[in-house]
């Protein structure tokens, strides 16, 4: 499917298929029975295959999430679907599989779509993300220093904003529309 999702090969459904690979990840990674069917117990026979399925969604995506991401960047619908994919990751996976490009290169891609969009749902997606590895000692330390670099970049995009306002400078409406993405932006990571 990723593979699919990478060349040309499904134009028109690459929305359609996006989503329905996001709603299959989030159900192997979580347990959670599609919607509209009676939940049960689950089994430590249930949670070792949740276990198992993440760790195969793992191998399979990390390596490709960054160039998903960088495919896809211009498209907000697919954007705000793939970047909730590696919350479902087995982190760990990164350094004990020799994967720590492939970490790289995903913040480097998440830090273009921040740059690019901001609509607040791909912000809070972004932001959650970034939690979740904040929160995972295999990769903490590894991130910490580029999320910093990230929320740097955007507190003084936002001061250089807000120092023309307080300057008095007629702000036009791509100023305005600046300076409250900016606050956006902050916010996602803040909140």
């Amino acid at each position: 499917m990723t593979e699919m999702l990478l060349s040309d090969e499904c134009g028109q459904y690459d929305s359609a298929l996006v989503e329905i690979m996001c709603a299959a990840i989030r159900q192997s990674s979580t347990g959670e029975p599609p919607s509209g069917r009676a939940t049960s117990k689950r089994a430590a026979k249930d949670l070792k295959q949740i276990q198992e399925d993440r760790t195969r969604i793992s191998e399979v995506l990390i390596p490709t999430m960054a160039r998903l991401l960088n495919r896809h960047i211009d498209d907000r619908d697919k954007i705000a679907n793939l970047t909730t994919i590696p919350q479902y990751f087995i982190l760990e996976l990164y350094p004990t599989a020799r994967m720590m490009k492939y970490l790289d290169e995903l913040v480097i891609a998440l830090q273009r779509v921040v740059e690019q969009h901001f609509d607040d749902e791909i912000l809070s997606n972004i932001a959650v993300t970034f939690l979740t590895f904040h929160n995972n000692i295999a990769v903490e330390q590894h991130i910490s220093s580029a999320r910093a670099q990230m929320l740097d970049h955007l507190a003084v995009s936002l001061k250089r904003s807000l120092q023309l306002f307080e300057r008095g400078h007629a702000l036009d409406e791509q100023d305005e529309a600046q300076m409250l993405n900016g606050f956006r932006k902050i916010n996602a990571f803040i909140a």
